[in-house]
């Protein structure tokens, strides 16, 4: 785990596709995907857009939804449309993981915080796009 870490903060845009083929590989079940939640934030805080691709790959191929959601989380403060689709079909569709989604939603966008679940799917459904 401090390997990745230490990819993700030395900037050498070679390691991303490892780094997300490292997250994809991680077992859905796997306690180290809670261990690895910040690699998603490491990845897009130094390679910034560079890492969106990756980041993409991570939220539909990885097995763990808490990896996911925290990709999601970054493709969001990028403003990448993908991100707020994970999140539209987790509400829609009452993933496992919607609490969680709609968690880091309202961390993530204050407005939503008291906003219905109608009011959350338009605004998801907008920035989906």
């Amino acid at each position: 785990r401090r390997v990745l870490f230490r990819s993700a903060w030395q900037k050498d845009a070679t390691d991303l596709p490892r780094l997300a083929s490292y997250l994809i590989a991680a077992p859905a079940d796997d306690p180290s995907g809670r261990a690895l939640y910040g690699v998603p934030y490491a990845m897009h805080a130094q390679f910034g857009d560079a890492a969106l691709p990756p980041l993409r790959s991570v939220l539909e191929n990885a097995q763990s939804s808490f990896l996911r959601i925290r990709c999601a989380e970054e493709l969001m403060h990028a403003n990448d449309a993908s991100g707020f689709a994970f999140a539209l079909d987790a509400v829609e569709h009452n993933r496992p993981w919607k609490a969680q989604t709609l968690s880091m939603l309202a961390n993530v966008f204050p407005e939503t915080r008291a906003a219905s679940e109608v009011e959350v799917d338009s605004f998801l459904s907008e920035r989906s796009r």
